[in-house]
């Protein structure tokens, strides 16, 4: 049995969380929600997130991991990339941390002020270790509902992530090496921005052509990026093509209805002032538009779907946007 940490207890966290669990591990799962604490340690539900889901029996809830952090085998990052630096230098100051743990970023996105990738601020703070990035097409509801699910554990260390695998994967829950976590981080950015634009085009009624043009731009956008990154453009993987394909899809996607908002006329602004949902799509269109003005890369697609997002446009001018970017 392996003693593991799992910060973060959204819906995602929890899912993670909840499938080690069930693979017979002690896990902790890291909360800020008294209620959330009270209602999985007793009651072993988390409705706000997970609803009607029951949560497994080894699974404990806690609101200050500093003392159990310190003989953790394995630490599950899954915050939103707003906090994911603040959180990592947290964890930095705690002196004592087994030299032998295994670090696993489960969040997607880039830290908002320097621009930088999450495994980029991770080596910040942790110079000598490495951390692996969990990315796969794996919506969380699902896997807490134990359907089946891939994704992939992206590291430069194989016998690391295997580690890794062998926690995680159990009847219904596969995870798979692969060895480009940078890939794998930005195609986790660009797709949640794909997804809001696959959101407007379903609510505007533009048609699956223009969902399929979406993803293929925004794909050439990846590889754009990919060489300003410096690292592989394959992304026929689960953490790559897998995790487009489903955020883009599926109207369970959060990015996705943000889209379909917007569509509706409701600026973001209100959206996320009215909302405990982080949209993780909104926050990187923002950064990646900043790197595209700062780098000069051209990124028409997702810098289109930047303006959309806080420009305050009409409909008529959301659907000329998206029409004129991708009909060119």
């Amino acid at each position: 049995m392996k003693k593991i940490l799992v910060i973060g207890a959204g819906a995602w966290g929890l899912a993670i969380a909840n499938t080690l669990s069930l693979n017979n591990n002690n896990v902790l799962l890291s909360s800020i929600e008294n209620d959330i604490i009270d209602e999985i340690n007793n009651r072993n539900s988390a409705n706000k997130y997970l609803p009607n889901i029951k949560l497994s029996d080894n699974l404990k809830a806690i609101s200050d991991y500093k003392t159990e952090i310190i003989d953790c085998d394995f630490i599950f990052i899954a915050v939103p990339s707003l906090v994911f630096k603040l959180v990592i230098s947290q964890i930095a100051e705690i002196s004592n941390i087994n030299p032998n743990c295994e670090y696993v970023i489960c969040s997607k996105g880039l830290d908002p002020d320097s621009l930088q990738l999450l495994s980029y601020c991770f080596t910040q703070y942790f110079s000598n270790k490495k951390c692996a990035i969990l990315s796969g097409p794996n919506f969380a509801i699902e896997v807490a509902s134990k359907l089946p699910t891939i994704t992939n554990i992206c590291c430069t260390d194989k016998k690391s992530a295997q580690n890794i695998i062998e926690i995680l994967n159990n009847s219904f829950f596969c995870a798979i090496y692969d060895d480009q976590p940078v890939t794998a981080e930005i195609c986790g950015i660009i797709k949640n921005i794909l997804a809001i634009g696959c959101g407007i085009i379903d609510q505007m009624d533009l048609g699956v052509n223009a969902k399929a043009a979406i993803i293929t731009y925004g794909s050439q956008e990846i590889q754009k990026l990919a060489k300003y990154f410096n690292c592989s453009a394959n992304i026929v993987t689960a953490a790559g093509f897998g995790d487009i394909f489903l955020t883009c899809s599926s109207t369970k996607s959060r990015n996705n209805n943000l889209g379909r908002m917007l569509a509706q006329g409701k600026s973001y602004n209100d959206i996320s002032s009215n909302s405990t949902i982080t949209y993780e799509g909104a926050h990187s269109a923002l950064s990646i538009y900043k790197i595209s003005q700062q780098s000069n890369i051209k990124l028409p697609l997702c810098n289109a779907i930047y303006e959309i997002i806080y420009n305050n446009m009409t409909l008529e001018e959301i659907k000329s946007k998206i029409i004129s970017t991708l009909i060119c």
